[in-house]
């Protein structure tokens, strides 16, 4: 089956991007044909240096119509609204599908492709009621969560007598608010104790995050399994929390839905519908007098936290793999994958 991806820009380390380079190379290495097309992005060089193919070109229907011809794909397969835009247009029999990665899909963009769509992906309940929120039809929603690949081998990198929080995601756009305010709340964290270090990892940080004492800003990372095992807890969401747990990270979820706080045996699937607090619904405040008491907590129970998060890595690794994932979205692809609900 050769199958066609679009996503209108490949910046560096965004959740969409990740998730369709996790996913094509997923699918290639279970003996599919995987191709990207898109209008362009600094991440295009990242893709073809990890050998998958990527078609660029004008963001135009005409231009996607000879692409689909010229590889002769059999899905096509759209991630966000630009996207949609452009497959909504498409005629003929190819079989198109979607995925809602956020809660800020725009709505008229999605009713529309939706209805040339055999298929809705999203990748929690919280997107899926989103979805038919907005007016796609019940039935054509499947949810199937993010996955993501094993945590590259290597050893753990701890400094000596320091705890290490590490916060890693996008300053950009929306998330870029979020991202500052537990920064700084993690900023004030380390002042008040000498052996914390804050390290801040993503696409935009050199730029976003203003200096404090304390805090070293690393910028963007292709590979973050390094940076996770040198973190004694990570702060994030979606796919950095994921991510995170399969590397045996202790993980304190804050998302755009809100605060989950520490990720647990005992809280892991609600935090799963949720992404992870980035889809949380209704939304879940926060202070930052709660994450201070919480990396305190963190803190003085670290070696009960490491034996917690080895313990989630096992038993979380089918939930979040990246190879399920590929398996449930071919599945979807043949159209033999029946809808798995909004629960």
């Amino acid at each position: 089956m050769h199958i066609l991806h679009v996503i209108h820009r490949l910046w560096p380390g965004g959740g969409t991007e990740t998730h369709v380079l996790t996913l094509a190379r997923t699918l290639a290495a279970q003996g599919n044909t995987v191709s990207v097309f898109t209008a362009g992005g600094p991440w295009t060089a990242h893709l073809r240096r990890l050998e998958i193919p990527v078609v660029t070109g004008p963001w135009r229907i005409s231009a996607l119509r000879q692409t689909i011809r010229a590889l002769g794909a059999d899905v096509v397969h759209v991630h966000d609204t630009p996207g949609y835009r452009l497959a909504a247009a498409l005629g003929g029999t190819t079989r198109v599908i979607v995925t809602v990665h956020g809660l800020y899909a725009q709505p008229a963009a999605l009713r529309r492709v939706a209805r040339r769509a055999h298929a809705v992906i999203a990748v929690s309940p919280a997107a899926g009621r989103y979805a038919v929120g907005v007016g796609v039809h019940p039935g054509k929603v499947v949810v199937i969560p993010n996955g993501v690949p094993p945590c590259r081998a290597g050893a753990v990198r701890r400094s000596k007598g320091r705890f290490v929080i590490g916060y890693a995601g996008r300053f950009t756009l929306g998330k870029r608010a979020l991202g500052l305010r537990v920064i700084r709340a993690a900023a004030r964290f380390a002042a008040r104790h000498q052996d914390v270090t804050v390290l801040v990892a993503g696409h935009g940080s050199p730029s976003a995050v203003t200096r404090y004492p304390g805090v070293r800003v690393l910028g963007h990372l292709d590979d973050l399994a390094l940076f996770y095992r040198s973190c004694d807890l990570v702060i994030g969401t979606g796919r950095v929390a994921m991510e995170a747990i399969r590397c045996g990270v202790p993980v304190l979820a804050i998302g755009m839905g809100g605060y989950l706080g520490l990720i647990t045996r005992r809280n892991f699937r609600r935090a799963l519908r949720t992404n992870f607090g980035d889809h949380a619904v209704p939304r879940i405040p926060w202070t930052a007098a709660r994450l201070h008491d919480d990396l305190g907590r963190c803190r003085a129970h670290l070696d009960d936290l490491r034996r917690e998060a080895q313990h989630l890595r096992r038993i979380a690794g089918g939930a979040i793999s990246s190879a399920t994932m590929a398996r449930r979205t071919l599945r979807l692809y043949r159209g033999d994958l029946p809808g798995a609900g909004l629960r």
